[in-house]
């Protein structure tokens, strides 16, 4: 050290000496850069890998926020409810037990609308906090918040960072129009087994056709022991969702028939419950009709176990929109039914049905032929009990043969109506059926007893009015064809051909115009000579629409148009076939039932709420049925209408 200190002359200065080498030397000023940055880089680092780390988590939050929004919605249409979703409980409760379930528990919350949270971290539903979106901004109390806010950890950051880091998720749902408005309920039991109807639980032949507008299409049926398809779309049947609707299947297998299916199904999906499971069922006292017991006649009285005709009158003569209804029946009031042991069976007739529960207690409701029946406010209930067993002598007319019995008669839903017969073929839905003349247009038909050209495989379907030279509200429209193809149809004059395609307003323009109204079959090239069936036509019209919720969740009734009784049996199948001309609005229920539905219907998508609820659902001949939901107000009963959409 003496030495060192002589060569420096001072501790001083050999410090500064050697501090001077190092900053000339490359190596010693690396050295020196790096001491002083280490802190610095070192923090930058463990600063990095904590925010991914947050980043992560809050993808999560987000995540589980968008399930819980979605569910919140979920929940609120199958129950029913119709007040506003952002402060109702089953929404609120539903969104934050799939919070709970992604390991998000529920702070404390705002009272009055569920969020923000007051204390704490967690999840929160309730009102939109500034909503952004035009439609929550609108009506806030319509759409559904959920916020997760959860403290994130300070590992390695905590050296340079001392804030409190917190991560966010939130998600806005609405209730957008959609929901199922077909659902099969048929699937295999939760304990195993076989399912109650064998494959196929919805299944479409023939040439019908199925659309679905702004709704879904539900097969709940996966039965892995399935020898044939669970949902069976033949021929040239088609089955089409639009306006966002879905078609939605339990089943994994991914296989149809030749029919047409649009848009393509999805698959393995979860089953949905049955919506009106928790609906209690209307009350059953006495019999109204043809009388209380035995020997006290109904008041006044009617006989309900004759048939009722053209020539049947009772009650007091209701005229609607020029159509004069001779049988009026009358509830006491909109919940005390009436109650007709033995049923009803119409096969001509006007019949109206005042708001009210009208009972069907054993022998079920028939109507068939010409009949006409509106009402408003109505549903009819298909049961069978120990007040029908019990009615052993009609006490207007001698004893009833057979002697009621509900293992035997218990009776379900017949609504039907035909075109006629073809000697080979079905008869289609304006009462032609092929011969094996071939044709082109329809002048080649005028001497061979056909009155139209047409063929499955070059068939489309369109509205043609009188007068008009357009073809409208195409379907399953041959994509190959171009201006110039000649067309021919009922009411389409011979030689007309294509002279516009609109494929955004889905139209045709055509040469010449209309001279017949026609909703049928038109034709694009070579063909088949339709003639007219045989025997009588009859086409029942049936006006129905439910009663509208009186409270939040509906209970009762209201929403459904037609119920028919779990109990019923599986093998008695609820039908509405033919020609029936069906404006049923609300739901039809059926859950122990196959449903055969092929009946059409008269009223608009636009302005439709039904829903068919089954345990099967089968649609053949050559048939149209629309479903929509579009027109199902918040107070109108029917349950699981409408779709959960995030809107923020």
């Amino acid at each position: 050290m003496r030495w060192a200190l002589a060569r420096c002359r001072s501790f001083y200065g050999c410090v500064e000496t050697k501090l001077r080498g190092l900053l000339t030397n490359p190596r010693g000023q690396a050295g020196v850069i790096t001491a002083i940055l280490a802190p610095v880089i070192i923090g930058a680092a463990a600063l990095a890998i904590d925010a991914a780390l947050w980043q992560v988590n809050q993808r999560s939050l987000q995540g589980a926020a968008d399930q819980a929004a979605i569910a919140g919605i979920n929940a609120y249409v199958l129950s029913g409810d119709n007040g506003g979703v952002a402060t109702d409980p089953i929404a609120q409760q539903a969104a934050l037990a799939v919070a709970a379930s992604f390991g998000y528990g529920a702070c404390t919350p705002t009272a009055t609308v569920g969020c923000p949270c007051t204390s704490g971290y967690g999840a929160c539903a309730g009102q939109p906090v500034s909503p952004t979106s035009a439609t929550c901004k609108a009506n806030p109390t319509n759409c559904l918040q959920v916020t997760i806010t959860q403290p994130q950890q300070r590992l390695l950051s905590q050296v340079v960072y001392t804030g409190n880091p917190v991560a966010q998720g939130s998600a806005t749902t609405t209730v957008a129009a959609g929901g199922a408005c077909v659902l099969a309920l048929d699937q295999v039991p939760a304990g195993g087994g076989s399912p109650p109807v064998k494959p196929p639980s919805v299944s479409l032949g023939g040439s019908s056709k199925m659309e679905l507008s702004a709704c879904n299409l539900v097969n709940n049926l996966n039965d892995p022991d399935a020898t044939q398809n669970e949902s069976d779309i033949t021929g040239s049947s088609l089955l089409k969702a639009t306006d966002g609707g879905q078609i939605l299947l339990a089943q994994t297998s991914t296989f149809f028939g030749g029919g047409t299916v649009s848009p393509d199904p999805i698959y393995g999906t979860s089953p949905i419950p049955d919506p009106y499971a928790n609906r209690a069922p209307p009350t059953i006292s006495t019999c109204t009709y043809p009388g209380s017991d035995n020997t006290i006649p109904s008041v006044p009285p009617f006989d309900n176990t004759k048939t009722i005709t053209s020539s049947t009158t009772f009650g007091t003569p209701v005229t609607v929109s020029g159509t004069t209804y001779k049988v009026v029946f009358t509830p006491p009031s909109p919940t005390t039914p009436l109650v007709f042991c033995g049923g009803l069976n119409i096969t001509s007739g006007n019949i109206y049905l005042n708001p009210g529960i009208y009972v069907m207690d054993g022998g079920g409701f028939s109507a068939s032929g010409n009949t006409v029946i509106y009402g408003s406010g109505v549903t009819i209930y298909v049961t069978c009990d120990g007040k029908y067993e019990g009615l052993t002598k009609n006490p207007l007319g001698s004893t009833i043969s057979p002697k009621p019995d509900c293992a035997k008669q218990f009776g379900s839903m017949s609504i039907t109506g035909t075109a006629g017969s073809c000697s080979s073929g079905t008869c289609d839905a304006i009462g032609y059926c092929e011969s094996s003349s071939t044709c082109t247009s329809s002048s080649d038909c005028a001497a061979k007893d056909g009155k139209y050209c047409s063929h499955p495989d070059g068939t489309f379907y369109g509205d043609v009015v009188t007068g008009l030279t357009t073809v409208a509200n195409l379907v399953q429209f041959p994509p190959g064809v171009t201006v110039g193809s000649g067309i021919s149809g009922l009411g389409i004059p011979s030689g007309a051909t294509i002279t516009a395609i609109n494929t955004t307003l889905n139209t045709l323009t055509i040469s010449s115009a209309a001279t017949v109204t026609n909703i049928a079959d038109e034709l694009l090239g070579p063909g088949f000579c339709s003639k007219a069936c045989t025997g009588g036509a009859s086409a029942p019209k049936v006006t129905l629409f439910p009663p509208t919720a009186t409270s939040s969740p509906p209970t009762g009734t209201a929403g459904i148009s037609i119920w028919i009784d779990k109990n019923a049996p599986t093998a008695a199948a609820a039908t509405f076939t033919g020609d029936a001309g069906l404006n049923v609005n609300g739901a039809i229920y059926a859950p122990s039932q196959a449903v055969t539905y092929e009946g059409g219907d008269s009223a608009t998508a636009s302005s439709m709420c039904n829903q068919l609820v089954a345990l099967t659902i089968n649609m053949s001949g050559g048939h149209g049925t629309t479903f929509s939901q579009l027109g199902c107000a918040a107070n109108s009963g029917v349950a699981g209408h409408g779709m959960a959409k995030l809107v923020e």
